[in-house]
Formats: structure tokens, C-alpha cells, sequence
């Protein structure tokens, strides 16, 4: 068994180019460790922004300088590509070795050059052969964040659990004497996406669950996680998945934005990625667990208000 890490990074201002040449340091650092690593490849996609000034160009093609010369393979694209396509194009659109675990993952909220890291996600990769599992979804082991204020970032939430609800239990991760401190609300409905993810092509639904992503293009086509929301969940509905936590960082915002506006992109956000999701074979699940609005929106007043809640709930329903 072969691990195969492929890390993702967009760089659009300033901020985004200080993290990728930050976190690039410690990549560089632990090169030898992992190379020295023979179950074990990293390689990092690094797109930008083909208008940014020539100067920060420039930085970026120096980053990915270092990077190659440390023995890390770098994909460097001066073009903006969404999310989306950066997961399709890495755990779905290549030769793979049977036998081996792929995976993805955000490099600024997965500190995967770090020894402890390093081992947990080996460790994980041996459990998705051995537990013959199509998929996994690396739980956030940090509260989650997913807002610049306070407001929004409930309602990011909120849309999350949902999703995870449409295969209940399903993201539930457990951590037996680690001492991990996620949010309760996660640690509750389970994390469905988190920018962490391990596919086992030599699975038998493996190529059932490349033709269902395929199928989906429009999802990976337009910035958003709508494929990477339809690709957990479809596993976890449609085959096995393993459950597992990966040590994160809180994850980073790069702009600042007022919560009324915030708010309405969250809102738009939220209708969006839920009116994709209703149009695939998920759907029909998705639906199925909205039907008891009653109960559900009580397991989220253990953490929510109600107003954020229902906030939640008309944005969802009016796309149903």
C-alpha cells in the first residue's frame, strides 16, 4: 500500500502568496522525512491568479522553485481552477495503482508535514484497505470555521450538518485516547466534507463512484464544494466509508467582509450547493432527510438559535 498526497492552494492576493510561502518552509524542512518514506508520495497543485501583478508571480514561481528541488512534485498553474476541478483532476481523472490509497487536501488547514501527521495519515490509509472501504472524509480534529463572522459562520454550519444528516451516522468519527477537540456539533452529525479526502481505487465501486462524479461536471465547473459535498455523501450512502480525524488548523480567511454582506453570499452559497445536490441521485436522500423538520431542527438547538436555525431551514426549502 502506497499513500499518494496531493495538496491544493489557490493564490489570489497577498495573503493567500505569504501562506503558500510560509507553509512551503515547512514542507521543505520535512522532504527528507518523507522521502524517506517509501509507502509514501506528496505532490501540490498551486494555481493563481493570471491577473495578480508580475512581482507576486514572480514569488510564486520561486515557491514552487524550492518545493521541486526538495524532491516535492508541483503542479504550477497560472490560471484560476476551481476546487472542484483540482478534486476531480486528482482523485478521479488519473491512472491509479490498484491497492494504493489517494488523497486530497487544503494546505492551509492540514499541517501534513508534521511527523504526528504524517503517521496518523498512514495509519488511516491501512484502514481504508483494510476495512475495504471506497472513502473517506478526514474529520476536522478543530473547532470548525467556516465564516469570517460569527452569524454566517452558523449558517455554514448548520448547512453542513444538514448534509451530513441526509446518511445519518454515517461521518461520525471517533478517536479513541486522542485528545481531540472538534466542534460538538460535528462530533454529533459527523463531518461530511472538511478539504480532507482518501479514495481507494481498487475498491469494486470505484469506477461506479468515477462515472457518478462524470456524471456531475456541472458541480466542478463553478467555484463552490457541491462535488465534494456529493462525493462524500454518495459514498456514504452508496458503499463504505471509513470515519477518521486528521490533525487541522483553523481554517484561514483571506478578505474581510462586513456579516450583512456576508450573510447574503452565505445565503446564496447555501441555495446553490443545495439546489446541485437535489438534482442527482442524492436528492431523493437529501430530501427524505429534511421530511422530519420538526426533529431535526431540535438536535440543532443544542448548539444553534433558532433564528439561525430557520434562516437555514427557508434557504433549503425554498430550492426543494
Amino acid at each position: 500500500m502506497r499513500l499518494h498526497l496531493t495538496g491544493r492552494h489557490y493564490v489570489y492576493n497577498e495573503e493567500t502568496l505569504k501562506t503558500i510561502e510560509e507553509i512551503s518552509k515547512s514542507f521543505v524542512s520535512s522532504a527528507e522525512t518523507i522521502k524517506s518514506r517509501p509507502a509514501l508520495s506528496l505532490s501540490i497543485i498551486i494555481s493563481y491568479n493570471s491577473l495578480m501583478a508580475s512581482e507576486m508571480k514572480s514569488r510564486v514561481a520561486e515557491v514552487a522553485s524550492k518545493l521541486m528541488k526538495s524532491g516535492i512534485k508541483v503542479d504550477l498553474r497560472d490560471k484560476s481552477t476551481t476546487a472542484g476541478l483540482k478534486f476531480y483532476q486528482s482523485l478521479f481523472m488519473k491512472e491509479f495503482e490498484r491497492g494504493d490509497v489517494y488523497s486530497l487536501f487544503d494546505i492551509d488547514q492540514f499541517p501534513v508535514y508534521t511527523s504526528e501527521n504524517i503517521n496518523n495519515l498512514e495509519a488511516i490509509a491501512k484502514r481504508i484497505i483494510f476495512e475495504n472501504s471506497l472513502y473517506c472524509n478526514g474529520s476536522r480534529d478543530v473547532p470548525v470555521v467556516l465564516g469570517v463572522n460569527m452569524r454566517p459562520n452558523n449558517l455554514r454550519v448548520i448547512h453542513e450538518l444538514i448534509l451530513s444528516n441526509a446518511a445519518p451516522g454515517k461521518f461520525v468519527a471517533n478517536a479513541p485516547g486522542w485528545k481531540i477537540r472538534p466542534s460538538q456539533s460535528y462530533r454529533d452529525f459527523g463531518d461530511c466534507t472538511s478539504g480532507f479526502y482518501f479514495v481507494n481505487p481498487g475498491h469494486k465501486d470505484y469506477e461506479k463512484f468515477r462515472r457518478e462524479i462524470e456524471k456531475n461536471k456541472a458541480l466542478f465547473s463553478k467555484p463552490g464544494f457541491s462535488i465534494e459535498y456529493f462525493a462524500s455523501i454518495w459514498a456514504a450512502i452508496n458503499s463504505k466509508i471509513t470515519t477518521a480525524y486528521v490533525h487541522s488548523l483553523k481554517n484561514p480567511f483571506y478578505v474581510k467582509i462586513s456579516e450583512c454582506e456576508e450573510e447574503e453570499k452565505t445565503k446564496i452559497f447555501i441555495g446553490v450547493a443545495t439546489s446541485d445536490l437535489l438534482r442527482t441521485s442524492i436528492g431523493t436522500n437529501l430530501r427524505d432527510s429534511l421530511r422530519d423538520r420538526k426533529l431535526l431542527t431540535e438536535r440543532l438547538l443544542k448548539f444553534f438559535n433558532e433564528d439561525e436555525i430557520k434562516t437555514v431551514m427557508n434557504v433549503v426549502s425554498s430550492v426543494l
